[in-house]
């Protein structure tokens, strides 16, 4: 026995700390500290820097610290009792003499930990105690564990998702998600940085102050991009925010897998070809023309809906290629899936394996006859893994039982 089990943290989320002498937790925010000390180095403890709780009438080897770590699972006693003149690197197995406490500061101590104390029994004190990080399944310390208690988790939205669709350039879906997040050198967003320039668009026929909102959105080349594109879809364009816009052209009804494509990737090549448009216009000699943008967007749509075996005529007006679009449907195939029976005197096995949400993998399997007649099946509990882990295990584990029953 002799190793100490971690069930539980109390107070603050902690960190595992291994230190010369054995192992002990430190508070989060000294997480820093922790990954500068790569090599596990010895610390003086001055103040107490977390709590452990332990599995009660486990036998323990007492190789952790007396006061800082909670072996007792209520609190660490550095917190309850004042230790001025205490040794504060004195291990517990160091505290207990010929079976009695060596240590004065007992007596200060509430009687139920007095009691608590009394009642913990030693085993092999040659064998460290082990602690178990309790922020992952496992029980190992990880840098992503501890980051995940660290960090403010915020509620994930959907539409930073979808920027990232499979058929599209990164550095379309990139450009997009820094247009979201503001990230992008317009006039409006330099001016948080005290940066003020002579603020002029290159969008409409009388130039304005150009802001992020008015070259993606309601700009006049971007206002007939819009109307131009989502008119024949249904959709009715309105002065909105970008992510606004972005959420009326995914929400729309759709009526095929090619028509919900159209909603989903259109809006995203238009703020691309909008963004284009306006450098071209701003930094070379090209003006932005309606014209030219929407042959842009219909080039990239193209390309991407290649992978449909529609007959489009792309050299049709834009409702035309809508109309075809949206009286597509989808075709659907079914396949019949079914058990094999095997060869006559012959035996299958079946094996499948899983993995939960937590880490942890399953395996299962069945072995038949040529009639159907099930010689044994098993399902049983793994260890942390991957999906091929678990697959692996599962046809490993089948093979063994068809040794073993000599098929």
């Amino acid at each position: 026995m002799g190793k100490i089990v971690t069930i539980g943290l109390h107070g603050t989320n902690y960190v595992i700390l291994q230190r010369k002498e054995g192992w002990g937790l430190e508070e989060l925010r000294k997480y820093r500290r922790v990954l500068l000390t790569k090599d596990g180095g010895d610390f003086d403890r001055s103040e107490p820097y977390g709590q452990i709780s332990y599995l009660p009438n486990i036998a323990k080897g007492g190789d952790i610290s007396l006061w800082w770590d909670n072996w007792t699972g209520q609190v660490a006693l550095a917190l309850m009792v004042e230790t001025g003149g205490a040794n504060l690197k004195l291990l517990v197995k160091d505290a207990k003499i010929d079976g009695e406490w060596a240590f004065p500061e007992l007596q200060q101590l509430p009687e139920y930990i007095i009691e608590l104390i009394n009642s913990i029994e030693f085993g092999d004190l040659d064998i460290p105690d082990l602690a178990i990080w309790m922020s992952s399944v496992s029980g190992k310390f990880s840098t992503k564990s501890a980051w995940n208690l660290l960090r403010q988790s915020r509620n994930n939205m959907n539409i930073f998702a979808k920027l990232w669709h499979k058929f599209l350039p990164f550095k379309i879906s990139f450009q997009i998600w820094r247009a979201l997040k503001r990230k992008l050198p317009f006039d409006d967003i330099l001016l948080r940085f005290n940066i003020s320039l002579v603020s002029r668009c290159h969008c409409c026929f009388v130039p304005q102050r150009e802001t992020l909102l008015h070259t993606f959105v309601n700009g006049d080349c971007a206002t007939k991009v819009w109307k131009f594109f989502g008119a024949p879809l249904g959709i009715i364009w309105e002065d909105v925010s970008i992510i606004a816009m972005l959420l009326k052209w995914w929400s729309a009804k759709h009526f095929s897998s090619v028509h919900k494509e159209i909603l989903t990737v259109l809006p995203l090549i238009t703020i691309w070809e909008l963004w284009k448009s306006r450098c071209a216009a701003k930094f070379g000699e090209k003006k932005m023309y309606v014209s030219r943008t929407v042959y842009q967007i219909l080039f990239h749509l193209k390309w991407i809906l290649a992978k449909y075996d529609l007959n489009i005529n792309w050299a049709s007006n834009w409702p035309e290629i809508c109309n075809t679009l949206m009286n597509s449907r989808d075709e659907f195939k079914c396949t019949i899936i079914k058990w094999e029976r095997p060869e006559l005197n012959w035996v299958k096995l079946n094996t499948d394996g899983s993995k939960y949400n937590d880490g942890h993998i399953g395996a299962g399997g069945v072995i038949r006859d040529y009639a159907g007649h099930m010689y044994m099946a098993f399902a049983k509990s793994l260890d942390m893994g991957s999906h091929n882990h678990a697959e692996a295990k599962a046809a490993l584990f089948g093979l063994r039982m068809v040794c073993i029953m000599s098929f």
